[in-house]
């Protein structure tokens, strides 16, 4: 028997037709898929947060494998910690009781929203041949909203500082939304990273999906006003669509005269 060298100095018979193996793993290369493998690290809040940032293929690879109730509720604990740290700047607007008005409004608010959205998606998701189960579409969502979360905690900072040089409501609030929508962008695309995994055959029902969650968002808002500035009451008293409310808004900012923190008026 002859024993040559093969790739990379490896010995090999040249009379047998299996070529050797390649250094790294049975099977040589990283395959497809492989970058989906679960986490590395246990599963908490400081791995998921990592998680997030750093390793969304390791997050979905994690939520994949089933039984990940713990990472679901991690990532809710960061959504809901990093709305109210954003709340918070958003209330230092106004001040006073807008200080726990507008991060308890904040938070319910997203949260409500995905979870008035959360039947559509598993619709949408069979309709596009997903066959998820209903704690890894949570946990893909829950992803999404705590990477949007994250994003606008990021913001806080450029936020307070316009805070504390405008008066303008409607300003504050175009500010807002435009802080909000950017964060979103990236959510939605953690989220359709998380289903396109799943082999689907298009994401088009996902992003229908996607424009009826920004809707309803947007609605929650004008619901929930005033979220940025003041009112006499904790909850508005009339129905609003909010492309009305918000042209509203925006011809009060157009009238004459000075306007003051303190006036009751909100976005």
């Amino acid at each position: 028997m002859s024993i040559d060298q093969g790739p990379r100095g490896l010995p090999f018979d040249r009379h047998d037709s299996n070529p050797p193996p390649l250094p790294g793993g049975e099977h040589g290369a990283m395959q497809e898929g492989d970058e989906f493998r679960p986490m590395k690290k246990p599963v908490g809040l400081a791995s998921a947060f990592e998680a997030v940032l750093k390793h969304p293929k390791q997050l979905i690879g994690q939520l994949h494998i089933g039984g990940q109730m713990k990472l679901v509720l991690c990532l809710l604990m960061i959504a809901i910690v990093c709305l109210a740290c954003y709340g918070t700047v958003v209330g230092m607007f106004s001040g006073g009781a807008q200080l726990w008005i507008s991060p308890l409004k904040i938070t319910l608010g997203l949260l409500l929203s995905a979870l008035i959205c959360l039947p559509s998606l598993c619709i949408f998701s069979l309709l596009n041949g997903f066959d998820a189960r209903p704690t890894e579409l949570i946990g893909l969502l829950c992803a999404a909203i705590a990477l949007n979360a994250i994003l606008l905690v990021g913001y806080a900072p450029v936020v307070w500082l316009f805070s504390e040089s405008t008066y303008s409501v409607t300003f504050m609030g175009c500010l807002h939304l435009t802080c909000w929508m950017i964060g979103l962008y990236f959510g939605s695309g953690l989220l359709f990273m998380g289903l396109g995994h799943m082999r689907s055959e298009g994401l088009t029902p996902l992003r229908v999906w996607a424009v009826v969650f920004v809707l309803v968002c947007m609605q929650m808002t004008t619901t929930l006003r005033p979220i940025v500035g003041t009112a006499d009451t904790l909850l508005p008293q009339e129905k609003k669509f909010f492309a009305a409310y918000w042209w509203e808004c925006l011809d009060q900012d157009k009238s004459p005269g000075p306007r003051h923190r303190d006036e009751r008026n909100g976005f």
